[in-house]
């Protein structure tokens, strides 16, 4: 089995994609969402960039990022990045994670790991696990069966 995944900090946008805990979501102009590379960040009216929370105040025909609306200087807007739209995931009952096409079972140590396969069935040994079409583990001779009165089987995953 392969350990399970504690993901990196992130923060969710409304639209279910996500950006690291170090970002802002702000509206792209396509309806999804963008990560501006800054927290507390303002999101410009075009919804191409964004602006430091240093710098509140977006103004898109100079292109420059402004502490007020009244100053004549600025630094320039920062440029939004794509949202990572997260794979599907199924929550381990220790709050780990795997893959969608994985199975959460058991291990040694308390945690959980992933079975590379859905619908697996995991072994008693908490190191291995069965695919579906063969449910039956067999820890002894370290395969996965179709029954526990088959004489063959695949090698346990």
């Amino acid at each position: 089995k392969e350990e399970s995944v504690t993901p990196a900090p992130e923060t969710t946008c409304p639209d279910g994609s996500s950006c690291s805990a170090t970002s802002t979501c702000c509206p792209t102009a396509t309806g999804g969402y963008g990560c501006c590379p800054t927290v507390d960040a303002t999101c410009c009216s075009d919804h191409e960039h964004c602006c430091p929370k240093e710098y509140p105040v977006c103004d898109v025909s100079q292109g420059l990022c402004k502490k007020a609306s009244t100053d004549m200087f600025g630094i320039t807007m920062l440029v939004k990045e794509e949202s990572v739209t997260p794979a599907p995931e199924t929550t381990c009952p220790d709050g780990s994670s795997c893959s969608a096409t994985s199975t959460c079972c058991p291990t040694a140590t308390g945690g959980y790991g992933c079975c590379p396969t859905v619908d697996a069935t995991c072994c008693s040994d908490h190191e291995h696990c069965c695919p579906k079409e063969y449910p039956v583990c067999d820890v002894s001779q370290g395969l996965c069966k179709k029954a526990s009165t088959d004489m063959f089987g695949i090698t346990m995953l």
